[in-house]
């Protein structure tokens, strides 16, 4: 250790509830438009972005009261990739 320097040991971490919940409302069908919402938990936000990878679909989160949603075209390949969530905060 250099001189002045201080050392310290993390003895555990502590997360006090969800940072986020992420949900879909009703079932996910090839080809529908299916909404998105992200509930904030422990961590404020201020927007983000849904992005089908197959078609690379961007979509925009609009606030609504206490949460941010989105309409998603979901793919029609027979394994989808899983959606990519960008949140901003």
């Amino acid at each position: 250790m250099a001189a002045g320097g201080l050392a310290f040991r993390v003895s555990g971490v502590r997360r006090v509830g969800p940072l986020v919940r992420i949900t879909t409302l009703g079932q996910i069908q090839a080809e529908a438009l299916t909404r998105l919402e992200v509930i904030p938990g422990t961590v404020a936000l201020t927007g983000g972005v849904i992005e089908v990878p197959e078609t690379h679909a961007m979509v925009t989160l609009t606030a609504n009261e206490h949460r941010f949603q989105g309409l998603f075209t979901a793919p029609t390949s027979p394994r989808p990739q899983p959606l990519q969530v960008r949140l901003q905060g």
